[in-house]
């Protein structure tokens, strides 16, 4: 399923037609950071998005929040660098992602809970990285 043409312009939709072994975190962070940066641009831009592009959106959106959330789990029970409470934590700031979700959120709660996604997904990446290479050194 690609996208609305409205969020394709100037840049490629992302496709959700893989399977869970071809989705990687960073792939689930673009195309929720894509299609936050689409929803902001529409809203500066003052256009309206229809019930069915955002009923699509939506959907794109949930098969990301799926991957990443089973990826981010098994990263951050695997990873030293994480404890019980910073897990916790992130947790709860997946889940208000994933409540953004529901139909009746604003177009604006809704990018802002995927950017929110997003930034997690690349805040736990860079953890993850730092603490490998201090694990190296």
């Amino acid at each position: 399923m690609c996208a609305p043409a409205t969020y394709s312009k100037g840049m490629a939709a992302p496709q959700t037609n893989f399977g869970s072994d071809v989705l990687t975190l960073e792939s689930c962070e673009d195309g929720l950071g894509f299609l936050a940066y689409a929803l902001r641009e529409d809203l500066a831009e003052g256009r309206t998005t229809s019930g069915v592009e955002l009923s699509e959106i939506r959907g794109v959106a949930l098969e990301l929040l799926g991957h990443a959330s089973r990826l981010l789990l098994e990263l951050w029970s695997s990873s030293s660098a994480t404890t019980q409470a910073l897990v916790d934590l992130k947790l709860s700031r997946l889940l208000r992602a994933l409540r953004t979700l529901h139909p009746t959120t604003s177009r604006r709660e809704f990018a802002d809970g995927l950017q929110s996604a997003a930034d997690l997904i690349r805040s736990s990446r860079q953890l993850e990285r730092q603490h490998a290479n201090r694990r190296l050194n």
